[in-house]
């Protein structure tokens, strides 16, 4: 692999990494905090957040990696590794899971509530 290749691959490992940062941070605002709410919602709200999360992933993914990136690497004849698509997701869900402050406090309520051992 060329320099100017690995350099690309970098880059892109960060922009979709800040990406999902920038998502956590519209998913945060988007859904309410913990209230005092049944069990029930708050479970719907979790797996909403999470759904609506990839939803808006793989719409932007889908535009912006399999029709421009794709076809840049290929017309500046650069290799575009078959396992970055894997990499890309694992970056952007590290980015976003890192930052989604009320889905993780909505999680460790039910995980207490539920899961105690």
């Amino acid at each position: 692999m060329k320099l100017l290749n690995i350099i690309l691959i970098i880059i892109f490992c960060i922009m979709f990494y800040i990406y999902g940062i920038i998502l956590s941070k519209i998913i945060d605002f988007m859904f309410p905090d913990i209230e005092t709410k049944h069990d029930g919602i708050i479970m719907l709200e979790t797996f909403a957040e999470v759904v609506v999360t990839y939803l808006i992933y793989y719409m932007i993914y889908h535009h912006i990696v399999e029709k421009i990136v794709n076809k840049m690497f290929r017309n500046i004849d650069m290799y575009y590794p078959p396992f970055m698509n894997v990499i890309l997701i694992l970056i952007f869900s590290s980015g976003l899971f890192d930052y989604l402050t009320k889905y993780s406090k909505k999680v460790e309520y039910l995980k207490d509530k539920y899961l105690r051992i």
